[in-house]
């Protein structure tokens, strides 16, 4: 009986065990970032000076750093270079994602560069993004 139950169990836990590398497997690799609690996030440790409190996050984790805000997963970039890459190669990949209701709210509903779907608008509003913040006498 002892025996039956022993094989049961360890059955369930293998099942359990391979479910779950595989699970691993199938999720895309993310930058480093500070662990949060685990409803909050990260957001009980941000400091109401953002701007230095991500500059000091970026000295130990980079300058790409997947953080979590509430139950939302953020990505932060923190470097021009990274911003760079970001804004003008994979721009059509972090162009698509899901507006809140608060960025709703305080960007005049979603009609910035930040939570513009994808498309005529939104391209011309990164064309003059790129043509105004990213040039080298801004940056530099």
């Amino acid at each position: 009986m002892a025996l039956n139950f022993f094989f049961l169990i360890s059955v369930v836990i293998f099942i359990g065990y391979r479910k779950g590398v595989k699970r691993i497997k199938d999720t895309p690799s993310l930058p480093p970032g500070p662990r949060g609690l685990p409803v909050l996030g990260y957001l009980p440790f941000l400091r109401p000076d953002l701007h230095r409190c991500f500059a000091d996050l970026a000295q130990t984790f980079g300058p790409l750093m997947t953080m979590w805000i509430g139950s939302r997963q953020c990505i932060i970039v923190s470097s021009s270079e990274a911003a760079r890459e970001v804004c003008r190669d994979h721009d059509a990949t972090f162009a698509n994602h899901d507006t809140t209701a608060a960025a709703r709210i305080f960007s005049f509903g979603a009609q910035d560069i930040t939570f513009q779907p994808y498309s005529p608008k939104w391209r011309t509003l990164r064309k003059a993004f790129v043509r105004e913040l990213l040039n080298t006498k801004i940056l530099c």
